[in-house]
């Protein structure tokens, strides 16, 4: 029991020291622990202080805007931040008429699909870059219809994906689809 106990502190022990060494360099982070998840992760970049906030945020933050599917109100098409791409979620609305497209979810998943890849474009990007995809359902039952559709967009492996059900969403739509993608 005795031994437990020590390992257990020991244990405890190594892991602050590793938490206090680990703030000690990490400039800019006010002394939070940050560790990096991933290639070309700062803390500098995700932990600002409070006064360069805004000035970085404005240099490393484009609005990109698709001139085949503007929108209709102030949202943003597509917004870049570094090397990654937040494309807006996209419904079954035809880019140049405004008009939902279908009523069944195949159709629209395809709809919104292919504004997905107009707004892509826009930036120079493909399907192929695409890191993530939340989709945005009104009735979950019907995913499996919704991915026959939405896997025929991607060759190989699919990308990071939730899928969330929802009670509405614009202009009565079946399907939103959000992506982040990146170079």
């Amino acid at each position: 029991m005795r031994y437990a106990r020590r390992r257990s502190n020991l244990l405890c022990s190594a892991l602050l020291a590793a938490t206090v060494a680990g703030c000690a360099n990490t400039p800019k982070t006010n002394g939070i622990p940050w560790w990096p998840q991933g290639p070309g992760t700062v803390s500098e970049n995700l932990l600002r202080t409070a006064k360069t906030d805004t000035a970085q945020s404005v240099a490393h933050t484009e609005l990109v805007r698709s001139s085949s599917t503007q929108p209709t109100n102030a949202f943003n098409q597509a917004v870049r931040y570094g090397d990654l791409l937040f494309v807006s979620g996209q419904i079954a609305v035809d880019p140049v008429s405004q008009v939902m497209v279908g009523t069944d979810i195949q159709s629209q998943v395809q709809t919104a699909m292919d504004n997905v890849v107009r707004a892509l474009e826009s930036h120079g990007l493909t399907v192929s870059n695409i890191l993530s995809v939340t989709m945005y359902m009104q009735d979950i039952a019907e995913l499996p219809k919704a991915d026959s559709v939405y896997a025929s967009y991607f060759r190989g492996t699919l990308p990071a994906r939730a899928v969330v059900q929802i009670d509405g969403l614009t202009k009565g739509s079946l399907i939103g689809i959000s992506v982040i993608a990146g170079k």
